[in-house]
């Protein structure tokens, strides 16, 4: 039985970014961690011995690098990573130190964790050297990154220990234009989370390199509109041909799953 109908995750206490308790309604990219008192720690730590017992997981928010380092002790080995940033929230406003730092700042304490993700906001020239050595002191199972991959990024997705799965939100045409996947041989899922119409283009030259990749899952999730699920349903011919199946149903995800196991 998969831990996840076992033991939930675990949700770190946090607050929404104007100062209110979070209701248990939000999605996991909201609410700002808040710091866990005294009282409490002793709990928190009980809790997240639990589940690394059990094969169970947390999801935090980092905002600040004082937080992390108060409170790194206390969480569990397996962990989902939401690294906020104000810059690229036109909603809200609160105090967030760079993305950049807060990766600096997780390679020195989290480096025997294992990042079951690590989702952050990022844009080209900010994985200076120290940026692509912290990546690779982390163990990270899925990457998930905003609208593309930067560029200088691509190169350091090679090295990230664990890396399984690469996520894009809101993915257009050029949201892999700086990755070569075949140089990425442990990356074997693909998720385009919301793909914009002008994902399409992108597609044609991913079926094109199929073949020439590790890749065993393409997923595409989230909101579809009508042009985009059109667009990725007339491959289901294609993808046939090249042993890949096409799987859709009604307004659901779209799965390409390869047919047959690479060769080890």
């Amino acid at each position: 039985m998969p831990t996840r109908l076992i033991w939930p995750v675990f949700i770190f206490p946090r607050v929404s970014a104007d100062g209110g308790e979070e209701d248990g309604n939000h999605d996991q990219d909201s609410g700002l961690p808040i710091t866990i008192t005294t009282q409490h720690r002793a709990l928190i730590k009980g809790l997240s011995q639990c589940l690394n017992k059990y094969g169970g997981s947390a999801q935090v928010n980092l905002a600040t690098c004082e937080w992390l380092d108060a409170h790194s002790e206390l969480l569990p080995r397996r962990i989902h990573v939401q690294i906020l940033n104000s810059s690229c929230d036109e909603f809200d406003i609160y105090e967030s130190d760079p993305p950049m730092v807060l990766l600096q700042t997780m390679a020195r304490h989290l480096g025997r964790s294992e990042i079951m993700s690590l989702s952050l906001c990022c844009y080209d020239g900010q994985f200076e050297d120290a940026i692509v050595q912290a990546l690779r002191t982390l163990h990270i199972k899925e990457m998930i990154l905003q609208g593309y991959v930067p560029a200088d990024f691509a190169d350091a997705l090679k090295g990230i220990r664990g890396l399984q799965k690469i996520c894009i939100k809101r993915a257009e045409h050029d949201a892999l234009i700086e990755v070569d996947l075949r140089a990425c041989p442990n990356v074997k899922v693909l998720e385009f989370r919301e793909p914009q119409p002008s994902i399409l283009a992108l597609v044609e030259q991913l079926v094109l390199d199929l073949q020439r990749c590790c890749l065993e899952r393409i997923l595409f999730t989230g909101e579809l509109n009508h042009v985009v699920r059109r667009g990725l349903e007339k491959w289901e011919g294609t993808l046939a041909v090249l042993k890949w199946t096409c799987t859709f149903s009604g307004r659901g995800p779209i799965c390409w799953d390869r047919q047959e196991p690479l060769p080890q």
